[in-house]
């Protein structure tokens, strides 16, 4: 007979091996422009829906910012953990804090300056295959 003050750490053992696992693995890289690193900018990896059912069920979306040496480490966007889902996935990138906007010769504010990431970066084009291995992405915004 097993003792009862044994019963709820049974449980929680087994309420732990129930639960579904993502389907996930470590992404890092580096993001450039004109072969230099590029500081604070936000790297997103959004699932395409090109990938299984089962992907897309559970799909979330992971996020990483850029360091002085350009380099970022993907991370649910629930926080919980590193990584993104496996699968292929709609890359973004942007800044960080929005470009400031111009002061003109009249002392007033004028046209915003324009963002270091080209528009491509932004519109859904840009894609990376997450697969079951330590993923390592190297981005030129070139």
């Amino acid at each position: 007979m097993l003792p009862l003050r044994l019963v709820p750490l049974l449980l929680l053992l087994t309420a732990i091996g129930c639960g579904e696992s993502r389907k996930s693995a470590p992404v890092t890289g580096t993001v450039t422009l004109k072969g230099q690193p590029v500081a604070d900018v936000i790297v997103r990896f959004q699932p395409s829906g090109s990938g299984t059912t089962e992907q897309l069920e559970v799909g979330m979306s992971s996020f990483g910012t850029t360091d002085a040496a350009g380099k970022f480490t993907l991370r649910f966007s629930d926080n919980s953990e590193s990584g993104a889902m496996l699968g292929d996935h709609t890359v973004t990138i942007d800044e960080v804090t929005p470009p400031e906007e111009e002061n003109n010769d009249a002392g007033g504010i004028g046209r915003k300056k324009p963002s270091r990431i080209p528009r491509k970066w932004g519109d859904g084009s840009q894609t990376f295959k997450v697969e079951d291995k330590d993923n390592v992405a190297a981005f030129s915004l070139d």
